[in-house]
């Protein structure tokens, strides 16, 4: 797939999970110091995540931190953003418990790090999906976990 169609569809999930969660910080531009910060934040809460890890990442999160799950009604989602770092992290960890194991690789989607996680399949649970983090200093300020099909048609999904 061309490389402007897969930036395009980055920009209008960007985008539109932006406006969804409402994160009122300043846009950072992808640097590469900034990029390597965020892929080691992105890393660091998933490795606690796939241990089921949930004070180690509940600690990686702001107290007030954004999660956003963009599902477009098609999977078992939470309805809205859900906020803080304990109901996050909590909620995350049931997520992961639930679906099983998860393949997880990471790419550059829109200028900043990704994790492209594929699950086993499970009735109304997505099998794929873009996580996304974006960051206040060292923590974790917004977690977008993007899950519809139609918006992850651009993304490339390498067999588990």
């Amino acid at each position: 797939m061309p490389t402007s169609v897969l930036r395009a569809a980055g920009v209008f999930v960007a985008l539109a999970l932006s406006s969804l969660i409402g994160v009122a910080h300043a846009q950072v531009p992808p640097t590469p110091a900034v990029q390597a910060h965020t892929m080691d934040c992105l890393r660091d809460c998933l490795w606690h995540l796939q241990r089921l890890d949930t004070a180690r990442l509940e600690k990686t999160l702001a107290a007030d931190a954004q999660a956003i799950f963009d599902s477009g009604g098609e999977f078992v989602a939470p309805p809205g953003s859900i906020v803080g770092a304990a109901t996050i992290a909590k909620l995350l960890t049931k997520f992961v418990e639930g679906s099983g194991s998860i393949a997880v690789t990471y790419r550059m989607l829109n200028g900043m790090p990704a994790a492209i996680a594929q699950s086993p399949a499970r009735p109304r649970w997505a099998t794929r999906m873009v996580i996304r983090v974006e960051l206040r200093e060292n923590l974790v300020l917004a977690v977008q976990v993007i899950m519809a099909t139609a918006k992850l048609a651009a993304v490339r999904f390498d067999p588990i």
